[in-house]
Order: C-alpha cells, then structure tokens, then sequence
C-alpha cells in the first residue's frame, strides 16, 4: 500500500528550519554541476510568433496542502498534470518557480528534469536558489528553442525567510529574420513590499545596459497597485505588461490578487493573454501570445557572429 503520509523525524523538521536561514548569493552567478545542455529541441514552425507561459508550480503538490504530506508518486502525477496542460498550451517557453531538485520533501526526484521529459521541451536549465538541508529549489526556464548562457541568481535571504531569486538564459528562435531574448524566471519575495522593491531593484542593476529582446515572467507577488512593484520595475526598465490596470482574473487562489506577470520589451506586442482555470498548484498559470515588433527589429536578417554560445547548463546551484 502507498504511503501517502511520510515519517516525519527530527531532521526533517531541522531542515525546515534552516532551509530559511542559509546564507545566499547576492547576485553572484551560481556554480554549477558539470552537466551539459540537452540537444536543442525541434523547433515548431515558425509564423512569427512567441507563445510563452509562466506557472509557480508549487513544489508539485497541486492543490495538496502542504508537499510533505505527499509521497514522491503524487507529486509525478502532480507534474503530469501540469505536462498536460503545458501540452495542451504548446508554449515556446515555460518558466516555472518554486520548481524543486531532488528534495526530501518532494519526492527526492528532479522535478525540472522530468516536466521536461514529459512535455518535449527538451532544452531546460534551473537554478537551486534555496539549496540547505535536503532541500533544493527555485526557478527553472523549459523551451522549445535552444538556450544559452544560462545563468541562475539568489537575492540576499535574512533571517528565516526562503530565498528567492531567477534564472536567466539566452533563447534563440529557429528564425534567421530574429535576434535572440533574454529570458528570466522570476521569484519575488511574498510577505514584504519593501524586500520585493530591494529585489527588483538587484535585477534592473543586472539588466542595466542590456536592450535586446526581453521577456521576464513569474511570480512577482504583487499586483500593479503596488506602485514599488510593477510600476517602478516597468517603468525602469522599459517593459510592458497586459492591461495591467484592467481587473483580470487572479492568478492566485487564496485572494483576488494578479500577482503571476509577463513583462515584455517593445520588441514585442501582446496578440493575446490568459489565465488558466486548470488547478495544477495554488497559483494559476498565464498563457501569453506575443508577436515580433518590426519596428523594434535590426534591419534584414540577424547573422550570428561566428561564435558559438556557451551551453545553458541544466542546473544551476549555489
């Protein structure tokens, strides 16, 4: 018979405990296991546009309480129902966070590694910004293209709070007429205004002087009235999000709250936003529809450098 309830024991709880209190990076890219990138990914045909979408994944506990109270085969099936809808979707590029590595808490599987499995998004990098105790998570990027420069970051974590912080890589479309995007999984701090504000503030330093292609999504853990938040970080930078002042559906369950966001460059016009109904985790997943600005495109075809871009590295850890 399946147990569904683990034993919990004293290093377990020990874990818990730490698992806020490890001392994290401050913008400094993460080292790396020797594993290289996967083959790049058959790219779907090319019509121009992007498809992108962004899902906390909840350590795959689904709609489940709480991650411990499940046993590895329930959070595989968690997953698989995440597969299903990102199958469904056929997205371009997924970004997912609080996506763990091998964790005692979750199964002690890569959860990353089998999504990508499951979904043919063959090309996937994570970064473990929380890596302490048993216990290995944070953001990941899955795409359909290939992925490059992969680079993971921890914001600064104080006290018992879990660290946050993003993944970033260079995708790189099957198109000859576009140039390559920055890409970023996000993960912002969920309880204080003032810390999300410091941690957007690290990453618009980290995106100064970079005017290519972006796209940014994740789990900001604010809505546009939270002028610190949003506001401040799209106006920094120069991107734009979807009617953000119009009421939409929420994107978390437990409150009224659009706080899971896709913010684009002026490369990019939105043809089309959603929010999911699917229940894969307590967070509801944004499908967004974008098409190449010309205006913001470089003149006739891109032509690569002659270089070849180093890999994006599966995982990324402190």
């Amino acid at each position: 018979m399946t147990r569904i309830w683990p034993r919990i024991t004293v290093p377990m709880l020990l874990a818990l405990a730490l698992s806020g209190c490890a001392a994290q990076l401050d913008l400094v890219p993460a080292d790396a296991p020797g594993n290289s990138a996967p083959a790049h990914a058959a790219a779907a045909p090319h019509n121009g546009v992007l498809r992108v979408m962004t899902l906390n994944a909840a350590h795959s506990r689904g709609t489940g309480f709480h991650q411990m109270l499940q046993d590895g085969d329930t959070a595989r099936a968690n997953l698989s129902t995440i597969a299903s809808v990102v199958h469904r979707e056929a997205p371009d590029l997924l970004a997912l966070q609080e996506i763990d590595g091998p964790s005692f808490w979750s199964g002690g599987f890569d959860h990353a590694g089998y999504l990508s499995e499951q979904t043919g998004l063959a090309a996937y990098l994570r970064a473990e910004n929380q890596k302490a105790a048993g216990l290995r998570y944070g953001t990941a990027l899955m795409s359909r293209h290939q992925l490059a420069d992969g680079e993971g970051f921890s914001f600064p974590a104080r006290g018992v709070w879990p660290a946050k912080g993003f993944v970033v890589s260079t995708m790189r479309t099957a198109s000859s007429e576009h140039p390559p995007v920055m890409v970023i999984s996000l993960h912002l701090d969920p309880l204080r205004p003032k810390m999300r504000h410091t941690q957007l503030r690290m990453l618009a330093e980290y995106l100064d002087g970079k005017t290519g292609p972006t796209i940014v999504m994740g789990d900001f853990n604010c809505d546009w009235d939270e002028a610190t938040c949003l506001p401040w970080f799209t106006d920094r930078m120069q991107l734009q999000a979807h009617n953000p002042d119009a009421p939409g559906p929420a994107t978390f369950r437990f409150g009224d709250k659009r706080i899971d966001w896709v913010l684009v460059s002026p490369h990019f016009r939105f043809n089309d936003y959603r929010v999911l109904e699917d229940e894969m985790s307590d967070h509801r997943a944004v499908v967004a529809e974008l098409h190449w600005n010309q205006s913001f495109l470089p003149a006739g075809n891109v032509v690569a450098d002659g270089k070849e871009d180093p890999p994006a590295r599966q995982v990324l850890s402190r």
